[in-house]
């Protein structure tokens, strides 16, 4: 890399930061373009170098939050069930979006990226790694005889069902309440209902 490609990746680097930060501290849509650039003592017009819109910051994070699950991932394979992997997943999940990247920017992150036109759908992109991780998970349950086999477990349409976390030795409570709960559920991926197992699945639970 020459010195230019590293000054430019710093200044990158810079504007996103402060850009965060500022979210954090104004909400997305209070914080203008050039606050962020004073921020990052930068000129102005730097911020359209490295990034469309201020929606490009809200992906640069999301793709900083599935970095963390890809160099999380490998620990999972210390666990002999798809159960336990899912547990663990989940936990450290919980953990990282309320202690690193915190809910409240996690409520920037997605209804940002909902509501805003311009923005790159990157929450519901099939080809996001947390879904790599939890399809990778589902398939390996499904071939042990864990959960079901007749759901697809890279079926993007399907809704996640809360119900199946009681299954899964009372995760939802360890996951604790209120909007903690509600952010860390929505990011799991739409094919979560193949966690319902085979003897869930001719249980009278599934109403």
């Amino acid at each position: 890399m020459t010195k230019r490609q590293k000054q430019a990746q710093e200044t990158r680097r810079i504007l996103f930061e402060n850009a965060v930060t500022l979210f954090r501290e104004k909400g997305f849509d209070s914080v203008t373009v050039e606050e962020i650039t004073t921020r990052a003592g930068t000129a102005k017009g730097s911020f359209y170098t490295y990034f469309r819109t201020k929606s490009d910051i809200i992906i640069e994070e999301f793709k900083a939050i599935d970095d963390f699950y890809f160099k999380y991932q490998h620990n999972l394979k210390r666990y002999g069930t798809a159960r336990a992997r899912l547990t663990a997943f989940i936990k450290t999940q919980t953990k990282h979006v309320r202690d690193g990247v915190g809910i409240a920017m996690l409520k920037i992150l997605y209804s940002t990226n909902i509501s805003d036109p311009l923005a790159e759908k990157f929450l519901i992109n099939p080809q996001r790694y947390l879904h790599a991780l939890v399809k990778e998970i589902i398939v390996f349950g499904q071939e042990n005889g864990e959960f079901r086999k007749d759901v697809d477990a890279d079926a993007p349409d399907q809704p996640f069902d809360a119900r199946c976390l009681p299954r899964l030795g009372n995760i939802g409570q360890r996951l604790g309440s209120g909007n903690n709960r509600v952010a860390i559920l929505r990011t799991l991926p739409h094919s979560s209902p193949c966690l319902h197992s085979e003897q869930s699945n001719n249980s009278a639970t599934r109403a």
